[in-house]
């Protein structure tokens, strides 16, 4: 049991239970294997960011989606492969062995690229 606050590295095997109301982690955590949780949720809040652009143009339409297996692991998996993601936008990329992706950001930026192109197939079909 370690309360509210950890300030020292802790390593934990096994399982790992966080219960109650409210918990703050600050820094990195990594963790390998799978994340389970009713939400999840990012800070979003306007206040807290300094704007650098609204509806970046950046084409993301080329990626290709990779079905695999991590080495070592039978598990399917889906996903990008992170060198093209990073060839695209270096921003959504993290790390050096391994690559890591910003999926939520990566999502947001296809999400926004797929309404424009059905805003522009609309706008050609009338």
């Amino acid at each position: 049991n370690f309360g509210n606050t950890m300030d020292d590295y802790h390593n934990f095997t096994g399982s790992v239970y966080i219960t109650g109301s409210s918990h703050t982690i600050a820094g990195t955590v990594n963790i390998t294997g799978s994340v389970y949780g009713t939400a999840f949720y990012e800070t979003s809040d306007i206040r807290f960011k300094d704007i650098i652009s609204t509806n970046p143009e950046i084409d993301l339409s080329t990626l290709n989606v990779i079905q695999f297996t991590f080495k070592g692991d039978n598990q399917v998996r889906y996903g990008y492969p992170a060198q093209e993601v990073k060839d695209l936008c270096g921003d959504l990329v993290v790390g050096d062995n391994p690559l890591t992706i910003n999926y939520s950001d990566l999502h947001t930026l296809k999400i926004h690229q797929l309404e424009n192109k059905i805003k522009q197939l609309e706008k050609d079909d009338i």
